[in-house]
């Protein structure tokens, strides 16, 4: 059976013909036995002279592999690639799925970064999908997990590769969820003036507003301005804050809360 550098090495040879699909099914391959059997942390026989690009096995396939959803032009999404994004979404900031071969403190934080990437990912491409609530949640949740290590956080902490392609991708995905989050309350406001549904909340919160936009960094570093809106009108009656599941009040039937204790808060 071939070791997970050979998967890799494979991967990257399929890629550098054109073979797209034969790439992106070795990555799998190979994040599965390194994951599954093999030194989680090996070094990458090949190193690259880019100060992001990961220098253990593991983290250079899974930054490839990322790379398949977070870019249109390949147009891998949960729909076509269900095995691939099934793959990806045992990553997310908040799985509850077994990893108990990252045992060491060093392999607990690069399952960290792992996690962080995922989300990431996951917010983008709920993005594209025009699901901002979802997009809001991953990008909430994976920039939560990476304040919790300041070279995740902040790549002038970051003390190497590793760290420091986590830390970029924060640091432009941040900017993301901020201007996501600032299209949603005005877009809530321009379709609560445009329509009469008072502030944009409830069963409209996915409505499309044709004609606004907002702008997003790509993965590349790029600006791409996007002409459709849809809007993240569901907010917290206490808090303010806007999310994709919020618990409706089961006395008043009208206002929408966090957790009991906006609820409980706002209760008069």
């Amino acid at each position: 059976m071939s070791s997970g550098f050979q998967l890799f090495y494979q991967a990257e040879q399929f890629y550098s013909q054109g073979n797209v699909d034969g790439a992106f099914e070795h990555y799998q391959k190979a994040i599965k036995k390194i994951t599954k059997d093999e030194n989680l942390l090996a070094a990458l026989r090949a190193l690259s002279p880019d100060p992001t690009f990961p220098q253990e096995t593991l983290g250079a396939v899974w930054r490839n592999f990322l790379g398949f959803f977070k870019d249109p032009q390949m147009r891998k999404n949960k729909e076509n690639s269900p095995e691939a994004y099934k793959l990806l979404y045992r990553y997310r900031p908040k799985s509850d799925n077994d990893f108990s071969r990252f045992r060491t403190e060093k392999q607990t934080l690069y399952l960290k970064g792992m996690k962080i990437t995922a989300g990431l990912t996951l917010g983008l491409m709920a993005w594209d999908g025009q699901d901002r609530p979802a997009a809001a949640k991953y990008y909430r949740q994976a920039i939560d997990l990476a304040a919790t290590h300041p070279g995740y956080n902040d790549r002038s902490q970051s003390t190497d590769n590793w760290e420091r392609y986590v830390a970029s991708e924060v640091n432009d995905m941040r900017d993301n969820l901020r201007m996501l989050l600032l299209n949603d309350e005005a877009n809530a406001r321009i379709f609560a003036e445009e329509f009469g549904v008072g502030d944009g909340s409830g069963e409209h919160r996915k409505d499309i507003l044709q004609g606004l936009g907002y702008i997003r960094f790509e993965a590349d570093g790029t600006l791409k301005f996007v002409p459709n809106v849809t809007i993240a009108g569901d907010k917290c009656g206490a808090c303010g804050k806007r999310e994709v599941k919020l618990m409706q009040c089961g006395a008043c039937q009208k206002v929408k809360y966090c957790n009991a204790a906006c609820q409980k808060g706002d209760w008069k």
